[in-house]
Formats: structure tokens, sequence, C-alpha cells
């Protein structure tokens, strides 16, 4: 061959060895974006898996396991939480708290399954009388709360009046259980020693009072500094 043409080849076969190469690094390329991709899902997947596990943990610890309500802890949050909105917004509050009359005898009496049985009835009782908006809780044992936001007074004696006709219809057997209601309303406009203690002060000296005056009644806190409580008999209604 002629040099000229030993040159040309020389060239051809340098430029074939680039072309080559290049397309052994497309080929790379594309294998490590591929894998990336298949990296990316199984990321994805998992984020979705962890953030699904997160909100899981969230709800068990806010949970409480045998009514599936809300638990003390949750509650606390939530009545915080929405006495900011409510100062914020001036906006009403109200709060009903209530424990199952009788229970305790019964839960002694016929065993904790049967006790078990009426928490979980009353439970749904409250979930049935209440708004999306509302929060329900289990506050402890045998005693319940319900958080009503942009519920005054009156509101909250409609609800608690529900309760109480639920609770009359509902079969409890073999156990006698009623239910006491006590309800507490921050109107507007708020005064400044307003704040969740108070609220769950007068409430709870509004359950006791309903007590008091023969349960299957409804205590209502009028928010004075005096602590008054007026009484609600909704049998006397019928």
């Amino acid at each position: 061959l002629e040099p000229a043409q030993r040159e040309v080849i020389d060239a051809l076969a340098r430029q074939a060895m680039r072309l080559i190469e290049l397309a052994r690094s497309e080929r790379q390329l594309r294998q490590e974006h591929e894998e990336r991709e298949v990296l990316l899902v199984h990321l994805e997947h998992r984020n979705r898996e962890l953030a699904a596990l997160a909100g899981d943990l969230r709800v068990r610890a806010d949970t409480d396991k045998l009514s599936r309500l809300g638990n003390r802890s949750a509650f606390d949050a939530r009545l915080d939480e929405d006495l900011a909105l409510t100062r914020d917004h001036q906006s009403p509050l109200s709060l009903l708290l209530m424990d199952l009359d009788r229970f305790k005898p019964c839960n002694d009496q016929f065993g904790h399954q049967v006790g078990d049985r009426v928490i979980r009835t009353f439970a749904d009782i409250l979930r049935s009388v209440s708004r999306p908006t509302d929060f329900i809780a289990r506050y402890g044992g045998d005693e319940f709360a319900i958080i009503l936001p942009l519920a005054d007074s009156r509101a909250a004696i409609d609800v608690a009046r529900r309760v109480l006709t639920a609770v009359k219809r509902a079969d409890f057997a073999p156990c006698d259980t009623c239910t006491s209601v006590g309800v507490a309303s921050l109107e507007t406009p708020r005064r400044e020693d307003e704040d969740a203690e108070a609220l769950l002060r007068q409430a709870d000296e509004a359950l006791y009072a309903a007590k008091a005056a023969g349960r299957g009644r409804i205590g209502v806190s009028t928010g004075g500094a005096a602590g008054e409580i007026s009484v609600i008999d909704p049998a006397s209604d019928d």
C-alpha cells in the first residue's frame, strides 16, 4: 500500500476505535442510568413504606387501644391546639366530660370482658353523636371527653342531650349503666384566665354536680369566677 493509503486506513481504524469506545461508554452510561432509575423506584417505595409506618405509629401512640378513641396525651395536645385557634380567631370552644355511672360495680361483678364491651359500646355512641370536627377521647378508665370547636354552650348542651338519649337506648346488659355529662364553654370575647386547666376544671366540677344531682344529668358551668353550675335533667323534658 502507498503511504497515503496507509495513513487513511490508520485514520479510519483510529476513528473506528473511538466509535467503539463511545458506544461502550454510552452503553455503560445507559446501564448506570437504568440502575439509578431502579434504585430511585426502590427508594421511593421504601420512603412510602416508612411514611406509612410512621403515620401508623403516630396513630397508635395517640389512640386508646380498647375504645379506638384518642388517648389522654392526644387529648391534651388537641385541646391546646384548639384553644390556640379559638384565641387567635375569637371563636367559641366547648368541652364535654363524661363518665359511666355504676361501671365499676358492673366490671367487678361480671368481669373485664363485659366491662370492655361497655367501654366499646359507649365509644361507638360518642362517635355517632359527634361532628367530624370534634375530638373524642377516652380520658381515663371510664371517663371520656369531647372537644367541640366552634360550639357555644347551647350547641354543647345539645350534644350532651344526644349522648344521654343514645345511652338510654343502648344495650349495656348485664350492666345497669348510664352516664353523666359536664359541660364547660369558652365564649367570646375570651378572658385572660381562660385556659386548658380552667376549662377542664369547670367541666369536671359540672360533671360532679350532675352526678350529685342524681346521675343521668347534664351539669353546665357558667364559666364565671364564682363557679356557678346549673344542672339539667333531660328526663324532665320528656
